[in-house]
């Protein structure tokens, strides 16, 4: 006999093996057999985003989803009664490696609501623990794929992609969160930084970077206004080639140095 094949971490760690279906029960009283019998009843009012998921002697009987007046047997019936409206949490600050390897600091923001009371109720313990359970890991694992910024246009930073990003996590965590009955509206970047330990040299690395920008940029235009201004004045002048590859260095030198110009005049 032929060992099993190993398990792989996925949705299967938490899919059901016995999944009941959704059955919706909305029925005002006599809502099981034995009322008919015994009819020891107790009336209670359900408001709106709340429904109740009915246990009569441990089985599932079904859910209340009508806002109204009900009344049910006291009698083998267990009622627990789900929250459905939205909840937003804020994630603690968390410490992750990005594509490169450098460690930021990363927390999250998680909107979401539970659209099935039957799997909130009976398959997990606490769906709301099993939100704030699973989002850090999916927060982790996302974040590991890309890079805190790049250069390259076509590779998408945690920086500059925020909605890719978001919706890759949104996706992962609704994958994870579906066997508790939940709904993820979002799962957006509240705070994004480098390390403390390595953010000051982030931030040298990035005001070099600026600094070799800028200078790209004001050599090029200098270039620019220097071949032009000695085009034009050679064309006038008559000016010789070494009159005119003077005048270039010269005005490169006044255009692209960062300090004033002190003129100074040949006396031999």
């Amino acid at each position: 006999m032929a060992a099993p094949p190993p398990r792989t971490a996925g949705m299967e760690d938490f899919t059901t093996t016995t999944p009941v279906p959704f059955k919706p029960d909305n029925n005002m009283c006599m809502s099981t057999p034995i009322d008919w019998i015994f009819p020891f009843l107790s009336c209670f009012i359900l408001p709106e985003k709340r429904e109740i998921v009915q246990l009569f002697f441990g089985k599932y009987h079904g859910t209340i989803t009508e806002p109204g007046c009900y009344c049910r047997t006291i009698i083998g019936m267990e009622m627990r009664h789900i929250n459905t409206d939205l909840i937003t949490f804020d994630m603690a600050n968390t410490k992750v490696l990005d594509a490169r390897g450098n460690p930021v600091v990363i927390s999250g923001i998680v909107t979401y609501f539970i659209d099935d009371a039957r799997k909130a109720a009976i398959d997990v313990r606490d769906p709301h623990r099993f939100v704030h359970d699973q989002a850090p890991a999916v927060l982790k694992r996302v974040v590991s794929n890309f890079p805190y910024e790049s250069d390259d246009d076509s590779i998408p930073s945690l920086r500059s992609e925020t909605a890719i990003v978001s919706d890759r996590m949104r996706d992962e965590l609704q994958a994870k969160c579906a066997v508790a009955g939940v709904n993820i509206v979002t799962f957006s970047i509240n705070e994004l930084s480098y390390a403390p330990e390595i953010a000051q040299a982030m931030l040298k690395r990035q005001q070099a970077e600026a600094l070799v920008q800028a200078r790209e940029a004001i050599v090029r235009g200098a270039k620019h206004i220097a071949m032009d201004a000695v085009q034009d004045m050679g064309t006038e002048l008559q000016l010789s080639q070494e009159k005119k590859a003077e005048l270039l260095g010269n005005l490169l030198i006044v255009l692209v140095g960062d300090k004033d110009v002190v003129p100074t005049l040949q006396v031999t």
